[in-house]
């Protein structure tokens, strides 16, 4: 019987083929399960377009630190994403909300987020401040606003935090950290509450000399990749590329980023008063609660920590000082002290009658550096020449970039003849220094001592007139 041996044989064959089959795809499938997913279909993305240094859209293009952070993440996965982009923070949450945006680049978890979004793990951490005026007394945290009123991000979750803990202090919602910091400078909000590295950006880039970090604020920032709900399924390729990230990797970027510094001097007759209040309320506190060697162990504990941070924060306003005086690129005064100081500077000399020359230097053809080298070679011969400035004036003179190439020095106690000869100095000593990728370079000077009868604008126009002189005389020397 034939037919009754061969039919069971087929189908033991087709049996053992098929669970060969099935054992393959599972073992394929439990491998896949072993790396990240890697999709090949483009994500659209959204980002904060006012949040810098941390992110924003310029001229359509995306930076910042999460920016950079993204670029690591394509390292470590097969993902591509595409930017959506948005004019402020609120449309880009309405966007996440609509599905047009998938995924949000840096953001804290809320409760209210965690609504329609899934977080990736911690990849970015920064504290919070508080901002006031510089006149303003030490707010120190949230708790001691005491009626003031507070400027806050509208949709930030430091807006969120505070309105649930602190739902009694007077809040103004802003569209942006900028427009807050801007209504603090104008005296139209008493303090503003945002990220300690954002708000250091907008006082540098808006020249606001008249504010101080005033406290700490709220929690710290523990900044996440945010996924709508539905697309979860890449956050285990984004965590897997978030440990991937390397120490280092993290430093270059903290170091690309955080190029802004804050000033102003502390106020120690401030922080005196506030150590008496402190004590007054310590001394009730421990005759009410009869508790003094516990409450002395708490307050010693406070101490510390006030102490820790009158430190940070007097660290901190001396480099605002400093920055809002300087010019980030060469390191000499910029214009805005220059002009400051030579007005206090006009009067000690009328009064002394002695001899002062304002001196002009301008970098000869240096349009040409950046049009055939580029910005950033430009930059680096200014900053080579701020170096041989330094080493050719005098220590009572005060130099100064005034603008682009052009440098601006008062030469105080010092006639033309000897204006002229520091002046020959300087030429020879930019004549003679080995600029990177460049070469030599030259400049051309021009001179002018002061009459005792003008004002500073006609000063600086007789000075720049005899540097024109000395540009169309062939430039590379000095003119009176």
């Amino acid at each position: 019987m034939p037919v009754r041996k061969t039919y069971p044989i087929k189908i033991t064959l087709f049996l053992l083929t098929s669970t060969l089959i099935f054992l393959a795809s599972t073992f394929a499938l439990a491998s896949n399960n072993n790396v990240p997913n890697n999709s090949d279909s483009s994500i659209p993305y959204c980002v904060d377009p006012d949040w810098m240094p941390y992110e924003a859209i310029d001229d359509g293009k995306h930076i910042g630190i999460s920016s950079d952070y993204l670029s690591i993440i394509k390292q470590h996965t097969n993902l591509t994403f595409t930017l959506v982009t948005t004019s402020t923070w609120q449309q880009t949450i309405k966007y996440l909300k609509t599905g047009q945006c998938h995924l949000v680049l840096m953001l804290n978890k809320s409760p209210k987020r965690e609504k329609y979004l899934t977080f990736s793990d911690v990849y970015y951490r920064s504290p919070n401040v508080l901002v006031s005026l510089r006149e303003q007394p030490f707010i120190q945290d949230l708790s001691n606003l005491n009626g003031r009123s507070l400027g806050v991000v509208k949709n930030y979750r430091i807006a969120e935090y505070i309105e649930t803990y602190y739902p009694e202090i007077q809040k103004t919602y802003v569209e942006s950290e900028g427009e807050g910091v801007k209504l603090v400078a104008e005296k139209k909000l008493d303090a503003f509450v945002g990220s300690m590295l954002s708000l250091n950006a907008r006082t540098q880039q808006y020249g606001y000399g008249n504010l101080k970090v005033a406290g700490w604020a709220g929690p710290e920032d523990e900044l996440r990749f945010g996924v709508i709900k539905g697309k979860e399924a890449i956050l285990a390729d984004i965590n897997y590329a978030i440990t991937q990230i390397s120490e280092k990797q993290r430093i270059d970027i903290f170091k690309k980023w955080n190029n802004v510094r804050i000033i102003k001097e502390f106020d120690h007759k401030l922080l005196f008063q506030l150590l008496a209040i402190v004590l007054v309320i310590t001394l009730l506190f421990i005759l009410r609660q009869r508790q003094l060697n516990r409450f002395n162990r708490l307050l010693s504990e406070k101490n510390k920590e006030l102490e820790s941070l009158t430190q940070v924060l007097e660290k901190t306003n001396h480099e605002l000082e400093y920055i809002s005086f300087h010019d980030p690129l060469t390191d000499l005064y910029n214009r805005s002290y220059f002009s400051q100081h030579i007005k206090d500077k006009i009067h000690d000399i009328n009064r002394s009658k002695s001899p002062t020359c304002l001196m002009l230097v301008d970098i000869d053809h240096f349009k040409k550096v950046n049009d055939e080298l580029g910005h950033n070679v430009g930059d680096e011969v200014l900053t080579q020449l701020s170096q041989v400035f330094n080493e050719v004036i005098r220590q009572s003179d005060i130099a100064a970039r005034w603008g682009g190439e052009e440098f601006v020095f008062l030469l105080p106690e010092t006639s033309v003849d000897s204006a002229k000869k520091l002046a020959t100095r300087l030429l020879n000593a930019v004549r003679e220094h080995h600029f990177n990728k460049v070469g030599q370079v030259t400049v051309s000077i021009g001179i002018a001592e002061y009459d005792h009868k003008s004002d500073f604008h006609n000063w600086f126009e007789r000075a720049d007139k005899a540097l024109y002189r000395a540009k169309d005389a062939g430039r590379d020397q000095l003119s009176c």
